[in-house]
Formats: C-alpha cells, structure tokens, sequence
C-alpha cells in the first residue's frame, strides 16, 4: 500500500513566496500610505494659508465623502465582527499585519522616491510588483495531495484522476519544482494544471505522476503538429513584440505609458498562444 503524499508551497513555508506576497500587497498599501500621507500635507497646507472654506471642504469629505470616509470606515475599524471575512485560501491569512504595514510604508517610499527618477518609473514598479509579482505568486502556491491507491490527485481543493494524466513536464528552479501537467481529450475543465513541489517531496510524487500517464493512447485534440508549431511562433513572435515595447517605453519618455500598455497585451496575448500551443 502506497503512502499518500502531500505537499505546500505557500507563504507559511516558503520565503519567496513570503517576500513576493509582502511586497505585492505593500504595494498595494503603499498607494493607501501615500492618500493619507498626502491628505494630511493638504489639511496641514489648507490651515497654514488660512483656507478655511476649503478646509471645511476636505473635512466634510473626509467625514461622509463615500465608501472610504471616516464614518463609513469607523465601524470596520473599530469592531472586527464588521469586517468582511477573508477567504480562507486568501494569502492575506498568511501574513502579518504589522509586517505588511511596515511593507506598505515601505513600498509608498519608494513609489515616491522612483517618480523622483523618473515619471515612468512608479507605473512600472506597481506593474511589475502587482500585475506581475501577484499571479506569479498566485501560480506557485499550491496545497495538494496525491493517493496512489485512490488514483487520486489534489491541488488546491480540484481533484482529478492519476490516470487522466497524459503528461508531466518539469523544470528545477532552486529548491521547488514546477510541473506541468497535461490531460487527454475529454477531461472536465478546472483540473489542475501547474502545480509547485518541494524537490523533497517531488522525489516521492514524480513516481506517482507517472504511473498516471496514459501511455498507451494518443492526444486527439484536433490540433496537428503544424498547428501546434505555428501557433508556439505567433507566441514567441507576440513576446518578442513586448520586449521592444517595452524598451520603447523605458527610452521614449513622451509615449512611454503608451508602449507599457502595449507590452503588457502583447505579453498576454503570447503567453495565451504558447498555452494553446503547447497543451
């Protein structure tokens, strides 16, 4: 009888993922530090000059100006039954507060201090810090299970069958290892596709993964070898479009948020292509 294996790669276990998650969401944070750092430089600008009836303004506004006014927030802040619940999978379970705090004023720091730099540059950092640096996270971390005598697989809460396995590709990177895995025609939507491993724990799943395969039968998914080779090109293609424009985003400063834009569909877009080609 075969032992089941389980597995977590997530912010209680891994430094990475730890460190991306802070500073993704003190990214996040970070822009709330600089609205509220920056309120009160306009409070404490407003009463130095005497402004009194903008003052009174901003104060009215801050008081009942809409879902993030002082009255809207005070019940939130001051009794945890009115806070809304988070998820149980939420990483933001798994982090401190005092430490994304002290991320989040951190992060609004240096949004301030790369705008400094340059006008682009904060745009990119949150692009890359949140846009980026968040999904990447979100992909890697993975709780799951394999029972080899149940012929099951589980990560994050989707179970499929070993033996709907119709390929496992892997690559080493540090101390995790990324798998890939692919199905037959047929297999219902929502099964696991990307899954993080502990290298430990991969050494005892691996064996399980590929006893799953089907290797007996042939993928019929309609999509022929030319097919398959045309498409991972228009992947590539559209990838290497997002590399040029992103550079012209950093060294043209007139249209620079213009070409990031760019960049970033074309990264999606190549990434979508290379999926479908490869799958």
């Amino acid at each position: 009888m075969a032992d089941r294996i389980e597995w977590a790669y997530t912010a209680a276990t891994s430094r990475f993922v730890r460190a991306a998650t802070y500073a993704g969401f003190g990214l996040l944070g970070g822009l709330a530090v600089i609205a509220v750092v920056g309120g009160v430089a306009l409070v404490v600008g407003l009463a130095v000059a005497g402004n009194l009836a903008a003052l009174a303004l901003v104060g009215l506004l801050l008081l009942v100006g809409g879902p993030y006014s002082l009255l809207y927030l005070a019940p939130m802040l001051t009794d945890p039954a009115q806070r809304p619940p988070l998820p149980a999978d939420s990483p933001l379970v798994m982090l401190s507060a005092r430490r994304l705090a002290l991320a989040s004023v951190a992060a609004g720091v240096v949004l301030v201090a790369s705008g400094l730099v340059a006008p682009w540059l904060p745009i990119a950092v949150f692009v890359v810090g949140v846009l980026v640096l968040l999904p990447v996270v979100a992909a890697l971390t993975t709780e799951g299970a394999a029972d080899p005598d149940a012929g099951t697989l589980t990560v994050n809460g989707r179970e499929v069958a070993l033996a709907d396995l119709q390929g496992v590709r892997r690559a080493r990177l540090g101390a995790v290892v990324l798998a890939w895995l692919s199905y037959g025609r047929g297999t219902a939507t929502g099964v696991p596709r990307f899954v993080a491993v502990p290298r430990p724990v991969w050494a005892e799943l691996a064996p399980a993964l590929r006893a799953g395969v089907r290797t007996e039968t042939e993928s019929d998914d309609g999509l022929s070898r030319q097919v398959r080779t045309v498409l991972v090109g228009i992947g590539l293609g559209t990838l290497a479009l997002a590399v040029g424009a992103g550079f012209l985003a950093v060294t043209r400063h007139g249209a620079g948020a213009v070409f990031g834009y760019a960049a970033a569909f074309a990264v999606v877009f190549g990434a979508l292509f290379l999926w479908v080609g490869t799958t």
